[in-house]
């Protein structure tokens, strides 16, 4: 791409006369001049434009491993939650045991096993449409491929990661977890939001709307970090704290960088499309799939 003019071509490599290589020798007693070319090093473009090949996926499979790390614990998740149900005929949690029909009332009725089952198969079909080629868009003013399926995946998953995290909460008594449910709600909404109209700008302005996302993120992580500092309801009801702090730790420590990865990819364009997609693949796997299996364990 031609930095001043943002045309585009195919790569070409340039000959390029060399001066010094030039060379005088004697045939038939004249003295000719010989000139010297040179080829320019594979990988290099011509003078004022730049290799634009760092700015798409290339390779495929870090999308085809998230989709599978992803499609494979969503069919767990909702299997196993089937096999409860329909077990011996407990329907409902109809003729359980009272330890079983306590458990299964602590899980919502299996809510919190089909959530999670629900949270990862949206973020594998998010990743079966880019890992196809599509659910991208080349931006205009660079090049640059921007999934956009990823906001998708995001705006529908992350609500449901908070409403199972405020739902650990409840399981070790912390009050009014339901009001502050639908305050994250919808900062995270507009948390993602921002992000992806910054993602879509070209110019200085993308990062006041990364700014803005930012201000949105923080008090989610304060909330988050809040409800495991509160008294439980609850005595002696420490293994619903620890197991709410895993889960609690798992997205914190994860969704803490994804404004980074998004500086170096779709701020800066530093970090290049194929380390964009292994980046987020890795925070999606663990953010999602292992966050599944700390908020369900021990449930059955």
């Amino acid at each position: 791409m031609h930095k001043e003019t943002g045309t585009c071509s195919a790569r070409a490599f340039e000959m390029r006369y060399q001066p010094q290589y030039s060379q005088e020798y004697a045939s038939g007693g004249q003295t000719q001049g010989q000139n010297g070319y040179r080829m320019l090093g594979e990988g290099s473009c011509p003078d004022g434009t730049r290799d634009t090949n760092d700015d798409m996926v290339t390779k495929n499979w870090p999308l085809w491993t998230g989709f599978a790390l992803l499609f494979i614990p969503a069919l767990w998740f909702l299997c196993a939650m089937f096999g409860d149900l329909t077990d011996d005929g407990k329907i409902n949690g109809s003729n359980l045991s009272p330890e079983e029909e306590a458990r299964f009332a602590k899980d919502n009725g299996g809510l919190k096993r089909v959530v999670a089952g629900f949270i990862c198969m949206v973020a594998s079909l998010a990743y079966l449409t880019m890992a196809t080629g599509h659910g991208f868009i080349t931006r205009c003013c660079d090049g640059r491929s921007f999934y956009y399926a990823r906001y998708i995946d995001w705006m529908i998953t992350t609500p449901l990661m908070l409403w199972e995290l405020s739902s650990l909460a409840q399981d070790f008594g912390i009050g009014h977890t339901d009001v502050h449910f639908w305050w994250l709600f919808f900062l995270d909404i507009l948390m993602i939001a921002a992000g992806l109209i910054g993602s879509l700008l070209c110019g200085s302005e993308k990062w006041v709307f990364w700014g803005f996302s930012v201000l949105c993120f923080i008090p989610i992580l304060v909330q988050l970090c809040g409800w495991d500092t509160e008294p439980a309801g609850t005595a002696g009801n420490e293994a619903g704290r620890a197991k709410y702090k895993r889960a609690m730790n798992i997205t914190v420590v994860t969704w803490f960088f994804y404004p980074i990865v998004w500086i170096f990819a779709e701020g800066n364009g530093s970090l290049t499309a194929n380390g964009e997609a292994i980046a987020y693949t890795v925070l999606d796997i663990i953010a999602k799939s292992v966050f599944g299996f700390v908020c369900i364990q021990e449930l059955r």
